[in-house]
């Protein structure tokens, strides 16, 4: 089971196993869009300076590339809302696990792909995140070069 809610939208999202990602009881699925320059990215930045700056230049380098760049606060609404289609992607360096279990496994359960990797630099469960509708991870990877792998 996954959740996520939004009290000022008074928004849930939620997903099981044996069911797909609802939003309010109403089902999800990502976006469909599947070129790059199309996209809604939205951008988390860590405290740790190190993670601050993969995270910065990865902004920098998708800029001219995408539609919009947001940026939210809240990794577990972030991932929601690549969930439901309001954002095709959202990244982040230094993300914590506790912070993208629950939005990672409704975005999954929704159709989207949730690309983590371990950042080994002493913090315990923290990870760089690619989350998207999965149509142009292909495409995003060109981008960003081996700051993400």
């Amino acid at each position: 089971l996954g959740a996520v809610y939004d009290p000022f939208c008074h928004e849930m999202w939620t997903a099981t196993t044996h069911e797909p990602a609802k939003l309010n009881g109403e089902e999800i699925h990502v976006s469909k869009r599947s070129s790059l320059s199309e996209t809604v990215v939205s951008v988390g930045f860590a405290k740790l300076q190190a993670n601050l700056n993969l995270s910065m230049n990865a902004m920098m380098k998708l800029t001219s590339h995408v539609r919009k760049i947001r940026i939210m606060g809240s990794a577990a609404l972030d991932l929601a809302y690549v969930a439901s289609g309001r954002l095709d992607m959202y990244l982040e360096a230094g993300v914590r696990l506790w912070d993208i279990a629950a939005g990672g496994f409704i975005l999954e359960r929704a159709g989207g792909s949730f690309h983590r990797i371990l950042i080994p630099n002493g913090e315990p469960e923290t990870y760089k995140l690619i989350a998207s509708n999965g149509l142009f991870l292909d495409e995003l990877k060109d981008y960003l070069g081996t700051s993400f792998e």
